[in-house]
């Protein structure tokens, strides 16, 4: 618990706004600027079973049918560097995720299905009053773009997922690129710095195409990428 609650200054962006400390009452998660990548498959909201999991008919059964995802963190899983075929330095490791412009200073914090969520600016109306629109805490996904704007109102969320069964489903879905709370973001203008997995760090433009931006969130996706792509 001492972890969990200490700040640590390497981890919070000098442009993201004042830290404070979480009410009592909620989960004492410190807050960070950055996020882990965890590529394309969306591996909190869904799973690959089709029932009730673990679903044995189903991939991966034994964690409960969850994706471990095509990035470099996923649920129960590791990556090692054999593992990252498209390359350590075509491969993000993680990157910046800050708190929008307007987004409180101190935010509630609520714990759901083993993974963190910070309760964003957006009216709501859930469950003992909690804001309707969410974003992970623990990492973020290259489905939506860099920079992307935030879901204030919770249309964007539904309209992504409303059709989503499986992990990899909400990558053909447009309205998922504008679901900026799932995504990377930043205070900078015109980007965000990325670690990469090969030690590096790079700022990324927000007006990288979709296809290289996604190439650079998967370990093993095969895709060629050159310098000028990004």
């Amino acid at each position: 618990m001492t972890a969990e609650t200490t700040q640590v200054g390497a981890y919070v962006c000098p442009s993201d706004g004042p830290w404070q400390q979480e009410p009592p009452q909620f989960v004492q998660f410190i807050h960070g600027s950055y996020a882990t990548n965890r590529g394309r498959n969306e591996n909190i909201g869904v799973n690959w079973g089709n029932v009730t999991p673990p679903d044995p008919t189903a991939p991966f059964a034994q964690i409960c049918n969850s994706d471990p995802g095509d990035g470099m963190f996923g649920t129960q899983s590791s990556v090692k560097i054999a593992d990252i075929t498209d390359g350590t330095s075509n491969t993000f490791l993680f990157g910046e995720a800050s708190r929008y412009v307007g987004e409180p200073g101190s935010v509630q914090q609520i714990v759901s299905i083993a993974w963190e969520f910070i309760d964003d600016f957006s009216p709501g109306d859930g469950a003992n009053g909690l804001p309707i629109v969410a974003h992970p805490t623990s990492g973020a996904w290259v489905v939506p773009k860099l920079n992307a704007p935030p879901d204030r109102t919770g249309s964007v969320m539904n309209a992504c997922f409303g059709p989503v069964f499986y992990p990899p489903d909400w990558i053909r879905i447009p309205a998922c690129l504008n679901l900026g709370q799932y995504g990377f973001h930043s205070l900078h203008p015109g980007g965000a710095n990325f670690a990469f997995a090969d030690g590096s760090v790079r700022f990324i433009k927000d007006t990288i195409g979709v296809l290289p931006y996604r190439a650079l969130g998967t370990r093993a996706g095969g895709e060629v990428l050159s310098a000028d792509a990004y």
